[in-house]
This record gives structure tokens, sequence and C-alpha cells, in this order.
């Protein structure tokens, strides 16, 4: 009985959160035009420290890859994101997925779980081209808010100073996974 009660109490908590995603916002289409000129990877200065929980507040690693509850995490995670509507939403929650699998990955390289790091980062790369695909999407049908490109390009560009300052701190497969994924954010930054 205990059990049932306590996954009812889950299971109700996992469908009352994503209400708050599923809130209607009427985004302004009018466009203002600013111009970035991103830095190329090898020319970019590095960052003497960056503090991710500073940058990436309120995201924080929580249960990682390798953790009892993680499946948990990752299910409640699906169903946000099948509650969202709208492309332009999705591409923001994609963002905000890739943010919360990079949190995730320095915690299990801090620990030393390099192997589960590595698969973090393979599902962040996901997520990074998933959101730049939607987003392609949502420009070419002409529903690009400029809240949400707003809030993308501060994301993202916190994402792109984040990992050019990590990139140099590790090694190996992991570096090269870094690596890889840092010019398709610094990409999915010009096309906003």
């Amino acid at each position: 009985m205990k059990r049932l009660i306590v996954f009812a109490l889950v299971v109700g908590l996992i469908l009352v959160f994503p209400v708050a995603a599923m809130a209607k916002t009427t985004y302004s289409t009018v466009k203002t035009t600013v111009k970035t000129t991103p830095t190329p990877a090898s020319s970019a200065t590095p960052v003497a420290n960056v503090d991710s929980f500073e940058l990436f507040w309120p995201v924080v690693p929580g249960k990682t890859m390798g953790d009892t509850l993680y499946g948990l995490k990752i299910f409640k995670e699906k169903v946000r994101g099948f509650l969202i509507f709208g492309i332009p939403q999705k591409a923001n929650y994609k963002v905000t997925l890739a943010t919360k699998r990079v949190v995730e990955a320095e915690k299990l390289i801090t620990d030393g779980k390099t192997d589960l790091a590595n698969q973090t980062l393979d599902a962040f790369d996901a997520d990074i081209v998933a959101g730049s695909d939607l987003w392609a999407t949502a420009k070419s049908d002409g529903n690009a808010p400029v809240a949400i490109e707003d809030d993308l390009r501060k994301e993202l560009q916190n994402l792109e100073v984040f990992l050019r300052w990590y990139s140099p701190k590790n090694q190996g497969e992991t570096k090269v996974k870094i690596d890889t994924t840092l010019p398709k954010v610094s990409q999915f930054i010009i096309s906003l």
C-alpha cells in the first residue's frame, strides 16, 4: 500500500510540474537585429575562471547518469518535453536540457566517472543538434519569437563561454567531445 501511495505521489508531481511549461505565452514577433561576431575557437582568449554554478543558475546537476533515480529524471524530462507545444518552445527546452547535460558531465568528470561523462556529453551534443534543427524550422516557418531568441542567445553564449574554458581542462575522448560540440553551439548562435 505504501508503494502505491508513493508511486501515485511521484507520478502526480511529475505531471503537476510541467503545467508551467504548458502555460500560453504570447511573444512578440517583431525582430530587432543584433550583429554579433563569434570568435573562432582557435583565437578565443582564455577565460580566467568560470563557475558553472553562477553561469547556469538555477541549473544544478542533481541526479547524474549512473545514479539510481537518473532514469526517473530522464522520464520526467521526456514527459515535460512532450507537453511543450510550439516548435520554438521545444527548441528552447532542448537547449535547457543541453545545459543540464553539460553541468551533469562536469560533475561526473569531477567525480572521476569519465565514461559516464562522455555518454552525457553525447546526450548534450544530441540536444544541441535537435534544438538547432527545431529553431531552423521555426525560423523558416516565420515563427521565431524575439523573446525566445534572446533566451536562446543568452543560454548558448553561456554554454560557449563554459566550453571554451572547460575544454583545455580535459583530455582524451572527453576533450574531443567538447571540441566537437563547441562549433555546433557557435553555429547555433550565428543562426539566431
